[in-house]
């Protein structure tokens, strides 16, 4: 099954997925964004960092995550004690993210992954059902040879 993918950039092969490329996304002040994932694919998350800074306050800034229309809080950051947050998030379905930053954008980090088991599962489905349509017209063969 594996022979048949052809991956062009720096394919490392794991037991569920496989390395697809970077994942950068700026979140601009005020704005809500969707994030598609795609088919066989997941998304890992693993930082957010804000953008730079103008001004003195160290007010918290709550980044949020919007997941089948509700909204939660993905975490908490201080633009001078604590501008950046590391995360190990994965996701497979599409989602929104937003944050309550005034005046600068939070900048998300991670990776896009192809999910092997998932593209497995699929061609052995449709290997089945191709073997399953193969035995059909092997058996009226049979019958029609009699």
């Amino acid at each position: 099954m594996l022979e048949k993918l052809v991956f062009p950039i720096f394919t490392l092969y794991a037991s569920v997925c496989v390395w697809g490329g970077c994942f950068g996304l700026e979140v601009k002040t005020g704005e809500v964004t969707d994030v598609k994932i795609g088919q066989w694919r997941s998304l890992h998350l693993a930082q957010a960092c804000l953008g730079a800074i103008d001004g003195e306050g160290d007010d918290p800034v709550h980044l949020y995550i919007i997941v089948d229309g509700k909204r939660f809080v993905l975490a908490t950051l201080y633009p001078k004690s604590l501008p950046t947050q590391e995360f190990n998030l994965v996701f497979v379905e599409n989602f929104k993210l937003s944050h309550d930053m005034k005046n600068t954008s939070v900048h998300f980090f991670g990776t896009q992954n192809l999910q092997l088991s998932k593209i497995i599962k699929d061609s052995d489905d449709e290997k089945e059902e191709t073997s399953i349509e193969n035995s059909d017209d092997e058996e009226e063969e049979i019958a029609v040879g009699l």
